[in-house]
């Protein structure tokens, strides 16, 4: 099977349209994410930055000093490209809705107007400008919903004998000129959902796949390999007979299943990665298309007038599964457990689990005896603040045929310290009542080993909040019986 751990690059989407961290919080963050198998982040301002000038409008109260973009601190993943966001945040503004599609939208760009690409090109040089030791910028361009519908492109495609398709990719092949004429080296990444619609001829015919890498994303719990690939749904292949060389996934480690949720569904997004990793072992067939990399993607709002989906603290158990998931790939054929043991328990001494189970399921019991690199407890030369994990593999999250869904509980042992060489920083203790969706498999986890994770206050008191909701809505429920 593909070494999936060999992907060239996993990016974190930092997503900070909406509650968006303090720097100080990403600074615990950011080293969390390398330990994890993370080499980048790729990050989504929309009104959270330092705007100047002319664009300064387009600047929240609350975004990011100057500063604090360029001064990133160290021990973070190397690559931190900047993501195109949604117009929602410009086209609001009274100053730019000339601009506008259709006059009552504000979520797509009039591509015929020549101020919308001025106005593109000041957006783009002020983010890159603060990111020059980036080598990768992402222009979004995804969900363009009533493109086609204004009269300037009701016009140009009766008088072009053209269509959407065309016209959407006339507009990026003039944003992709300016990129490619003024930051020379500079790669450029796209969301791809536009591009699925558009035929391979007109593909071909604008050229843009010599200057852009598409991001195919998907974000359901459950899809076979053959939707994105060959045969079924063509969308890599057309991409081979379109002649680009490269290609990005976009998982998704929160924010996807709903638009005002409070709690990170850890089986969905777990599904989502696994599901993942069937394309990619799948994508040497499509040579000489070649994977470049996933981008893990976690947003804080469907746009930008949606309230908010699940915060970021909240959501670091579920990118600490899904990263390592990537990370240690799936082994074909066999259960497969997703282990947290590589980066949460260092240069731990290689471990085995004892396992007692009354499970018939040979395939389930040999995954659990293999693990690898199990999690060790905290010893006297770690010094203070370094927070062990339990002997046990206690970072598996058991999805698989036959087995029963873990709840773990997560335990706060102090802050990440950068004095401990080999910080821990996720632990667990025993399993909550299990939801039992197959035959019991009791795991030994042991009490004493502890874990924390930036943001754990928060995530216990969504954690408590989510439990007074679920038994108030039961109770509301047998009263009305």
């Amino acid at each position: 099977p593909r070494d999936v751990s060999a992907t060239e690059m996993r990016l974190v989407h930092l997503d900070l349209k909406g509650a968006a961290p303090r720097v100080s919080y990403l600074e615990q963050v950011f080293p969390l994410l390398s330990q994890l198998g993370a080499n980048g982040v790729l990050i989504e301002y929309e009104d959270m930055f330092p705007f100047k000038g002319e664009l300064e409008i387009l600047r929240s109260p609350y975004s990011r000093s100057p500063s604090q973009i360029t001064e990133i601190p160290p021990g973070n993943p190397p690559e931190n490209p900047p993501d195109g966001s949604s117009p929602q945040f410009i086209l609001k503004h009274e100053k730019y809705q000339h601009l506008r599609e259709v006059e009552r939208f504000p979520n797509s760009f009039n591509p015929h107007i020549p101020d919308t690409l001025a106005l593109l090109k000041s957006i783009l040089s002020q983010v890159i400008e603060k990111h020059r030791r980036s080598t990768w910028i992402h222009i979004g361009a995804d969900e363009v919903f009533h493109l086609g519908e204004g009269m300037d492109s009701k016009n140009w495609m009766s008088h072009n004998k053209g269509d959407v398709g065309t016209m959407f990719l006339k507009h990026i092949k003039e944003v992709l000129g300016f990129l490619t004429a003024q930051y020379w080296g500079l790669r450029v990444l796209m969301w791809d959902d536009m591009l699925r619609k558009i035929s391979v001829g007109a593909l071909r015919e604008s050229g843009i796949a010599k200057h852009v890498s598409p991001v195919v994303w998907f974000y359901a719990a459950d899809f076979e390999a053959e939707q994105i690939g060959k045969v079924t749904l063509p969308f890599l292949t057309k991409y081979v007979e379109s002649g680009f060389e490269a290609v990005w996934f976009a998982s998704a480690f929160k924010g996807t299943t709903g638009p005002a949720q409070a709690w990170t569904p850890l089986s969905y997004h777990l599904k989502n990665h696994l599901s993942w990793l069937k394309v990619m072992q799948a994508v040497p067939r499509l040579a000489p298309l070649r994977l470049q990399g996933i981008v893990l993607t976690g947003w804080q709002r469907y746009d930008h007038y949606s309230v908010l989906c699940e915060l970021l603290p909240v959501s670091i158990p579920s990118l600490a599964i899904c990263l390592q998931t990537l990370v240690n790939g799936e082994t074909p054929g066999q259960a497969h457990p997703v282990l947290l043991g590589r980066a949460l328990g260092g240069g731990g001494r290689q471990r085995r689990n004892s396992l007692s189970s009354p499970s018939s399921d040979g395939e389930v019991a040999q995954a659990l005896l293999s693990l690898p690199r199990g999690l060790h407890r905290r010893g006297k030369e770690e010094g203070p603040g370094c927070a062990g994990l339990g002997e046990c593999a206690a970072g598996a999250e058991h999805l698989v045929r036959g087995t029963c869904l873990w709840h773990l509980h997560w335990r706060e042992a102090g802050p990440w310290s950068p004095k401990c060489p080999d910080p821990r920083v996720l632990g667990f203790t025993q399993p909550s009542a299990p939801c039992v969706l197959g035959p019991h498999l009791p795991l030994p986890f042991p009490s004493e080993g502890r874990g924390a994770f930036p943001g754990v206050e928060i995530y216990h008191m969504v954690e408590q909040v989510n439990g007074h909701l679920k038994e108030s809505i039961l109770k509301t429920l047998e009263e009305e019986r």
